[in-house]
Formats: C-alpha cells, structure tokens, sequence
C-alpha cells in the first residue's frame, strides 16, 4: 500500500468536507431553507464515502502478482547464508508512521461512536411500549425528555411519567417532533456523519459540519412540527425551553443548549427562500469534486502512464529467467521466483512512479528466504526510459544475485 498516497487522499476528502461547510455558510447567505441545506449535506456526506468506497475498491483491483517457478538447479547454485544489498539504503518511513497515527486516531473516534451507541442501548434497556396519541412509543425511567433512537428503524421513547409531567398539548408537539425524525431517517443520517467525522478526525472543520447538520435537522422538525400542530412561535418555543433544562448527556442524542435554543427561536422567525437552482449548482461541483478525487487518486486524471518493466534475473552471472510485466503508475506488481519444494523463494513487488518528465522511480521491496535464513530489503532505482538500470545483492560465499531492469512507458 502506498501510505503517503492514502494520506494524500484522506487529505482531499477533508478539502470536500470544508468544501460541503463553506456552501452551507453560502446557502444561508441566500436564506436557503433548512430542507434545502440538509439534502445538501447529505449529497455531501454521501459524496465523501462513496468516493471512499472507490477510492478502496480501485486499490484493491490494483495489484497484480505474476508467479514463476523456476527448476531446482538454478536455486540450488546458490548456497547462501547471508546477504548483503549493495544498494539499498535504510530510512524511516514518515508516510507509514504517519498512517499509523492516522489508523490509532481513527479507532479512537469510532471507538468513541460505539461507546456511545452501546451506553445508549443499554440506558433505553427497560422500556414498556404503549400508544399514546396514535403513535406506539416506549415509555423508560432512564429519560427525562421524549428522543428517537434505534437502528435501522428508530423508535420513540418518552419519559415514563410523562403524562403526569405535561399537558397533552405539550405531548402532541413532542411525538410530531420525533416523528418527523424517524420519517427522515435522521438517525441514519446522523450515524453516516459520525462515520465521516472519524474518518476525517484530524480535520476541525469536520466537527463544525456534523453539529451544523444535526442543528439543520432540529430547525426542519421545528418547522414541520408547528405545521403540523398549528402550534405558536411562543408556544412552542415554551416547550424547547422545557426540553433544554433537561436534555441528556449523550454523543448520539441531540443535547439542546442555551445557545442553540436561541438560534432555533430565531430561525421560527425568518422567513426562507427556496433555492433551487442554487442548492444543484453546488451539488453538482461537489459531485465534480468527488469525481475529481477519484481519478486523481487512481492516477487516471493526472497521469494515465502505463509501464512495460522488463527484468533478466542472474544467479552468478547465469541468466535464469526475464519476466516482463505490465503496470500502470502507482500500481503495485509482485513476482515470486521459487523452487519446486518452496525451501527458497525470492517474492519480489515494485511500484513505479512518474517523478520527472524524463524519469522513472521504482520502489522495490525484495524478500528472500533461503531454509531458515531471511533476507530483507528495499532498494530504490531511478531510470530513464529505454535505459538499464542494476540492482545487486552479494552473499558472503561469493554468490550474487543481479537484476537488470528497463522501463518502457506505453
């Protein structure tokens, strides 16, 4: 795997993320609706793992192994012990040390997503169904304000006191509420953005997104709800004062804070515009961007180089074998030379990069076993086209093994 490409990446996909944040901020410049904003978002969302899922899939079809297996006697000639790469130099691979960073960072936040699902689960354990106003809800000790909650259904779980807590007017409003959640499928669409916030963890702006998004969902069923329910600004916003001394502390749950119930007071009061033509103008660049990030990951928008890499392989100066093999930039090749008992095998992998208008770099990582003894190495040739490059490796018992490589673009 190349880790400093995936990095790259990861980083293209967070320029989406910022991408999908600075339209919304865009969107309310134009007094767009919260319908407007949140379908948005969730051509964003989709747009960021969809082009993951690519991005993987494409990887994984990438690689190309071509195995030869070659007569005992020529890997016979070579009783070695130990070997000694002439041209190989050691170093810290940054990219690799950075992907593990990234790796541990990412099981942390999901780690953090999951934690919560479960504690969450486990406090909506105990719970009794009932119908209450036309719609089926489960009533637990645990809460203290209604919620929606469930996978891949959602629920709605209300207070166990709760008619004894609120008038009926104040319960119609909250199941319209939690209702119209459930009818959007926001639970779903929440998890899919916390999925995407632990993806793209190291990046600030990918929180930002995630509450704008869950604070769009609350402004719709806001809307919605009062519709509904033919309910007033001021009585209505009487029962999210109510809610908000009395929210939950969970990750998955919405939490109602003093700040956010001023801007949902403040939304009810302004009047919005549709904005068709604008919300598909960006979602189309937005597609363009996912498109964009695709092909050059892949290497097919920057550079579509294919290479014909022709090796002849020597054991003690003998010519043994001249595999030839086809590949395209950045896309890893493996050959396996191996004698009929598997005691000695060399399994060598190359990956060719474009790095000038006139060179080649090929990143070998070379494996050679020989009974017990291992040998590892990973040297790196820089080629001009259509010329020989040599990569040697010498044994203490003055056996050597030599391979000679041209490179041909396509």
């Amino acid at each position: 795997m190349n880790f400093a490409f995936c990095l790259l990446f990861l980083g293209a996909l967070s320029i989406i993320n910022l991408l999908i944040l600075t339209s919304v901020y865009l969107l309310d410049f134009a007094n767009a609706t919260s319908k407007q904003k949140i379908i948005f978002i969730r051509i964003g969302l989709a747009t960021i793992v969809i082009t993951l899922f690519i991005f993987f899939i494409c990887q994984l079809f990438s690689y190309y192994a071509i195995k030869i297996i070659l007569p005992d006697k020529f890997i016979n000639q070579l009783p070695i012990h130990s070997i000694l790469p002439t041209s190989t130099k050691s170093s810290i691979d940054w990219a690799f040390c950075l992907f593990i960073t990234y790796t541990v960072g990412f099981l942390v936040a999901l780690f953090r997503i999951v934690f919560s699902y479960l504690k969450s689960i486990k406090q909506l354990t105990y719970t009794n169904e009932c119908r209450i106003q036309g719609h089926t809800a489960l009533l637990s000790k645990n809460i203290q304000s209604p919620l929606s909650f469930g996978f891949p259904k959602a629920k709605i779980y209300l207070p166990f006191n709760i008619k004894e807590k609120w008038t009926e007017r104040e319960i119609e409003m909250c199941l319209a509420h939690e209702q119209i959640h459930i009818d959007q499928n926001d639970i779903l669409w929440k998890l899919l953005s916390f999925i995407v916030e632990a993806l793209l963890f190291f990046a600030p702006w990918v929180y930002f997104l995630h509450r704008r998004f869950e604070f769009e969902m609350e402004l719709f069923c806001d809307e919605k709800t009062r519709a509904r329910t033919s309910a007033s600004i001021h009585e209505y916003g009487n029962l999210l004062l109510t809610m908000t001394m009395i929210q939950p502390n969970n990750l998955i749950f919405t939490n109602i804070k003093t700040l956010t119930l001023k801007r949902r007071l403040l939304a009810m009061k302004l009047k919005k515009t549709h904005r068709p033509l604008l919300v598909s103008a960006l979602s189309m660049i937005l597609l363009f961007a996912g498109g964009t990030v695709i092909a050059t990951s892949n290497n097919i928008l920057m550079s579509k180089n294919k290479f014909k890499i022709t090796s002849k392989i020597f054991f003690d100066g003998n010519l043994v074998s001249s595999p030839q093999i086809m590949t395209f930039a950045n896309q890893k090749a493996s050959i396996t030379l191996s004698n009929n008992s598997g005691d000695q095998r060399l399994d060598l992998t190359l990956l060719a990069n474009n790095i000038a208008r006139d060179n080649i770099k090929i990143n070998y990582d070379i494996h050679y076993h020989n009974g017990n003894e291992k040998i590892h190495t990973k040297p790196v040739m820089l080629l001009t086209p259509n010329q020989e490059g040599t990569i040697q490796i010498t044994s203490d018992s003055d056996h050597f093994y030599t391979m000679k490589v041209i490179v041909e673009r396509q």
